[in-house]
């Protein structure tokens, strides 16, 4: 019987250890920093147009669509992570109504993203793209 309160014993620590054990929610990945690619238009979709975006710490983005980011139109928006998908919203800066909107997959080293993006809130509809992180 002896035997038996101390085997029962432990189950029940061992029990109250699992339940309690406290259950991590994997990092949101960081993808701060500025990024280079190429994007497809309806006309054609496969990308082939030079682009580049710049993610900040603050949750906005700045979308520049050349590589050439001193003579580029550039746009201004924000950015949502959500395990390995990015979303981002933006209008060209003196259009705020003229607004796009992206959403694209991460490869498992946070290197490179594709993905499509749509005007107003569609993220599709107007071609696909591409970035790598610099």
């Amino acid at each position: 019987m002896k035997i038996f309160k101390i085997v029962f014993i432990a189950l029940c620590t061992v029990a109250v250890l699992f339940a309690c054990s406290k259950k991590d929610n994997p990092p949101t990945p960081n993808i701060v920093g500025y990024w280079t690619g190429l994007y497809g238009t309806v006309s054609q979709p496969t990308p082939y147009l030079d682009y580049a975006v710049l993610f900040r710490s603050n949750g906005t983005v700045r979308v520049f669509d050349d590589l050439d980011t001193s003579n580029s139109f550039r746009s201004e928006g924000t950015y949502t992570v959500s395990g390995n998908t990015v979303k981002t919203t933006y209008a060209y800066v003196g259009m705020p109504d003229d607004t796009y909107s992206t959403s694209a997959t991460l490869n498992a080293n946070l290197t490179t993203m594709t993905g499509t993006w749509g005007r107003y809130s569609s993220t599709s509809g107007l071609g696909a793209f591409n970035l790598t992180k610099q």
